[in-house]
């Protein structure tokens, strides 16, 4: 009889732990629960009433509590000028939206095209909405519009890719400049 005791109180208080174990588990879970969740969706970033970017992707997540929105299956947003006219294209595998100011995350495979011709290539960018700025601390490559290779360490430009700055810059061109220095060096 006294081994039945022990036997029984020994299961009651490993039952008890997988209980409050399952429980943190759970509220674990819970933390990682999008308030929203949704496909084939188009959100629109503005500020002060100005259309910023649309932005679709096959999958969103919206977390209230952390002010985020996470899209982690193709994203495509369109950039707009001043004017509200289309300026670029961006392309990731993945991007998040901070809700507290709309400034954009984007990672993956990022590709920036812009109206005017000139091609942007990073592992991850930011597009901060209130100064029209994007930004990639990471390593990028940049082709103009007369198909130079720029790479650098680091870019930052506006959303039409003009006025840009190119840390630590290497590349090439297929233009052949050394006839144009001989050129305007005889003048």
């Amino acid at each position: 009889m006294k081994h039945f005791i022990y036997f029984t109180i020994l299961a009651f208080l490993l039952s008890c732990g997988e209980v409050s174990s399952n429980h943190n588990n759970q509220k674990q879970v819970e933390k990682n629960i999008p308030d929203q969740e949704s496909w084939n969706t188009e959100i629109i970033i503005s500020a002060s009433g100005q259309k910023k970017a649309n932005i679709y992707t096959n999958h969103l997540r919206k977390y209230n509590k952390l002010d985020k929105i996470l899209m982690d299956d193709s994203v495509h947003a369109t950039f707009y000028d001043s004017l509200g006219r289309e300026s670029s294209q961006l392309f990731s595998n993945r991007a998040r939206v901070n809700r507290k100011n709309n400034n954009i995350y984007a990672a993956g495979d990022v590709v920036v095209k812009s109206d005017s011709g000139v091609t942007l290539y990073a592992d991850s960018l930011r597009f901060l909405n209130e100064v029209d700025l994007i930004l990639s601390d990471a390593p990028v490559t940049f082709i103009t519009k007369q198909e130079d290779t720029l790479n650098g360490t680091s870019f930052q430009s506006n959303v039409k890719l003009q006025n840009w700055k190119l840390s630590e810059p290497t590349g090439v061109t297929p233009r052949n400049l050394q006839k144009k220095l001989k050129k305007d060096g005889q003048k």
